[in-house]
């Protein structure tokens, strides 16, 4: 079976995050993970915060154009793994905006997503047109105690709160 990095792109630039998509065989699943805010383009894609139209309505531009764009340069390449070899499963990831992308992006087909310290989606999700059901049932928050990033909109999904302690 394959393994290992099938595609990535390590530099992000305005509008597209750094992600990259891996098959971890032992586990049957395909993986992808987007970075959140590392460079001065992520700092423009945070701060796109303009209304953009989105499924049945509109939301932040950055992490709308940011989805739309990582959901279509992967979609194809997560088709046409699932269909060989079958039984995988495909989980998203990310961090602080990259993991608001990771919930729209799994959420549109259903799949698991995983998201460190990033804005909660549930009041925003009529704007994105996702469902409700579709965010608790397969979204998981992981949140360091007291970061201000995750108190943007309300957190859908399990939520686990982590202490974070400075030494």
């Amino acid at each position: 079976p394959r393994t290992g990095i099938l595609r990535c792109s390590w530099t992000s630039h305005h509008l597209r995050p750094a992600y990259y998509m891996a098959v971890v065989p032992k586990q049957h699943a395909l993986v992808i993970v987007i970075r959140g805010t590392a460079k001065f383009s992520d700092v423009l894609t945070d701060l796109a915060a303009s209304p953009a139209p989105f499924r049945t309505g509109h939301a932040h531009k950055g992490m709308v154009q940011g989805a739309t764009w990582l959901y279509d340069v992967l979609l194809e390449g997560i088709r046409s793994f699932l269909r060989d070899p079958p039984g995988y499963s495909v989980h998203v990831a990310g961090h602080s905006l990259g993991g608001a992308v990771a919930k729209v992006v799994g959420t549109m087909d259903g799949y698991r997503a995983v998201a460190f310290n990033s804005p909660g989606l549930l009041l925003t999700r009529r704007r994105l047109g996702l469902r409700s059901a579709d965010l608790h049932s397969n979204v998981v928050n992981v949140i360091a105690a007291g970061d201000v990033v995750s108190a943007i909109d309300k957190l859908a999904g399990m939520t686990q709160i982590i202490p974070c302690r400075m030494r």
